[in-house]
């Protein structure tokens, strides 16, 4: 297979040099439009920040955390060690609700303009939180020793009996700051020079399958880069609307509606996820309100679960104006970032599809299946790859050789907008980051080392990429490979609407006789064990039915797969009943 190459990066004319510079020309320029917009619980447009106050309050707490002019509170963990002093190229973790987008841009920038290199991680809500340990070990790791917040935030922390901030288990002690009411800086004072293209621009929270925690570095040059390869390959200009449902702290979120937003000087809506649960509608009124629909960024285009919603969307709102070629769904990663984008304006009639044998891809295998059989897997493609980028599919084990045409493999990047490595993990680093392909006749098919972005899937006609799964997501039981989205997809059909969806079911794999067994824990069974035998060929270990609402969640509302894998296996999941099939794994035990 031959590498999939993007095309050339034309930067736009007029397009700021950096992000920087991009927040000195907008809120100085054009200091009254509005960056952004948040919508208040009754789904009205209550709180904006101007292009003008983004630039005063960034400047305010870059000011701070270089000078030290700022009150905090201390965590009870004890006093902090070392020099507790803020300086450029130093972490500080940003820890902001899902519903404040406002005060986490004002301290992300005011990190960039510092120096400073931030952290966003998720708000602690309790000392039983579902991975809340793996996050202190990041946090320990990145050696940081303050946290900024808002007002509100701070307040609903945790407290002790003495009004400190608990010692959260796992984390190290903190400095706890809040980046509003700061004084203003005096008039002479001017940030610390940029620092260096190849330095920490901020870091990334991303976790491995097991749940541990880690910390992808994405650097100024890259961090520019990927907003340019963005502007481009979504055609952003000046004066857009941008309307976000997705969590701004990182991936697709950050990347769209934080960053290359401001390079562009674009205004977004920000609709918070406890909006959307109770009003999913909020986020097409926003557009209707603002203008036409010009492009659907759908993040998780590589689900397969992602091709029914667009065409259900688009059958719906067809008639009201929405084009087909306004849907594109996109493939991203925190370690190489995006992927491939389907462009608006080339989709429709001429975006790809493929209806592929789900026994040929457990083996590693692109089969063409029968329309509308039971055992077929319907994809979509996730666009063309970005600008100046290149792509290759590499085999899933072993040394990286070039998948051939009809092979199945993970997704490799070249490109100047990827993640350089793991925060403090040399070791991981190398394995992800740092991968030489070789072709068929094992010579490295060059010098350039490419990033793992954790997809599976395989290139089709035209350059198009087409994602199939995650490395995370895969489970090997008796040789043959299966996804835990196929399966979760599988049991939605099957399993009425009304008592089970994507947030109420978790599927993950244990190791039984040397091999992985698959395991399913959700709040309703009936048919589902012969629906993935027959769909699937693979039989099931363990059905675990829990209460409503039991199974561990991250602050979205997902399911916190890694937590409730420990849980089960520690006995502690607790489940109502529980439905062990050991013979329908056990046929042909593993030599």
């Amino acid at each position: 297979m031959t590498p999939a190459v993007g095309e050339q990066l034309v930067v736009p004319t007029g397009l700021p040099r950096n992000l920087e510079a991009a927040l000195q020309r907008y809120g100085t320029a054009s200091f009254k439009a509005n960056v952004a917009t948040v919508l208040d619980p009754n789904g009205k447009l209550s709180n904006s920040l101007t292009y003008g106050k983004l630039l005063s309050r960034s400047l305010k707490i870059a000011h701070a955390l270089l000078n030290k002019t700022f009150t905090s509170k201390a965590t009870s963990g004890g006093p902090l060690t070392g020099d507790n002093t803020l300086k450029p190229g130093d972490r500080a973790a940003l820890v902001y609700p899902n519903n404040d987008p406002i005060n986490f841009m004002c301290a992300f920038y005011g990190c960039l303009q510092a120096g400073v290199v931030p952290v966003p991680i998720e708000v602690p809500l309790t000392r039983r939180d579902a991975g809340l340990q793996q996050v202190g070990f990041l946090l320990g790791s990145c050696g940081i020793q303050y946290a900024l917040t808002s007002d509100a935030c701070l307040k609903g922390l945790p407290k002790t009996s003495s009004g400190d901030v608990v010692s959260f288990r796992g984390w190290p002690s903190l400095h706890w700051v809040s980046t509003e009411k700061l004084p203003r800086p005096p008039r002479d004072w001017i940030p610390p020079p940029r620092p260096a293209e190849d330095t920490p621009a901020h870091i990334e929270h991303t976790s491995a399958a097991d749940g541990s925690a880690m910390g992808v570095i994405i650097t100024r040059a890259s961090m520019l880069a990927h907003c340019r390869m963005l502007s481009v390959a979504c055609n952003y200009t000046e004066g857009e609307h941008m309307v976000c449902v997705l969590d701004f702290k990182r991936e697709t979120g950050l990347w769209h509606a934080v960053l290359a937003s401001v390079l562009n000087g674009m205004h977004v809506i920000f609709i918070p996820y406890a909006l959307m649960k109770v009003s999913p509608a909020s986020w097409m009124h926003m557009i209707t309100k603002y203008s036409s629909l010009r492009m659907l960024l759908v993040a998780d285009g590589a689900n397969p679960w992602s091709l029914s919603s667009c065409d259900q969307f688009l059958s719906v709102f067809q008639s009201k104006g929405v084009r087909g070629d306004a849907i594109c769904p996109c493939a991203c990663s925190s370690e190489s970032m995006t992927v491939c984008i389907r462009r608006a304006g080339r989709g429709g009639s001429s975006a790809g599809r493929g209806v592929l044998s789900m026994a040929g891809l457990s083996y590693g295998v692109v089969r063409v299946d029968a329309e509308n059989s039971l055992t077929s897997l319907t994809l979509q493609d996730c666009g063309q790859v970005m600008p100046s980028c290149v792509i290759v599919v590499v085999k899933m084990e072993g040394p990286a050789y070039l998948c051939k045409t009809d092979e199945v493999g993970e997704i490799c990047v070249l490109s100047g907008a990827t993640g350089s490595g793991y925060w403090g993990l040399p070791g991981l680093t190398n394995t992800v980051f740092r991968v030489k392909p070789f072709d068929a006749d094992g010579e490295a098919i060059g010098e350039e080392h490419y990033v793992r972005s954790g997809l599976l899937g395989f290139l089709g006609p035209g350059g198009l990429v087409f994602v199939c799964g995650s490395r995370d997501g895969l489970m090997t039981v008796t040789g043959r490979k299966h996804n835990m989205d196929d399966i979760i997809a599988t049991v939605l059909a099957v399993e009425p609407m009304k008592f089970i969806y994507r947030g109420r079911i978790a599927v993950f794999s244990v190791r039984v006789l040397r091999d992985e067994r698959i395991c399913i824990s959700f709040q309703w069974m009936s048919r589902v064990l012969q629906a993935v035998d027959s769909i699937h060929q693979v039989g099931i270990y363990c059905l675990a039915l829990v209460q409503p609402n039991y199974l561990p969640k991250t602050p979205l509302g997902g399911i916190h797969l890694s937590e409730c894998k420990r849980r089960f296996l520690e006995g502690t999941l607790h489940p109502a009943n529980v439905l062990m099939c050991p013979h329908t794994c056990t046929l042909a035990p593993p030599q």
